[in-house]
């Protein structure tokens, strides 16, 4: 290949995850209701515990950052939970 071609496949490595991390960035703060920021966990706890966890982190992330924050709870059984992190790696 020419070095025309190394500069530009060089310039596009570089640019493309910049690229990439500004537009999840956008997305994200657009697919939430109201501009809140959203914490996803992954938990099989129960519900009671779930809750206090929210309701404190929620105050926590208020409190020091001055935004309040929407946590989803992915909820999964002890099995299915280490199915699926093993698929992630």
């Amino acid at each position: 290949m020419n070095r025309a071609v190394l500069l530009i496949l060089f310039v596009l490595v570089l640019v493309a995850p910049l690229i990439i991390h500004w537009q999840l960035g956008r997305e994200v703060k657009t697919d939430l209701a109201g501009g809140m920021r959203e914490l996803i966990i992954v938990t099989a706890h129960q519900e009671s515990i779930r809750r206090e966890f929210a309701d404190a982190f929620n105050r926590y992330h208020q409190e020091n950052f001055g935004e309040p924050v929407t946590i989803t709870y992915l909820t999964f059984g002890g099995s299915e939970m280490v199915r699926m992190l093993d698929e992630k790696n």
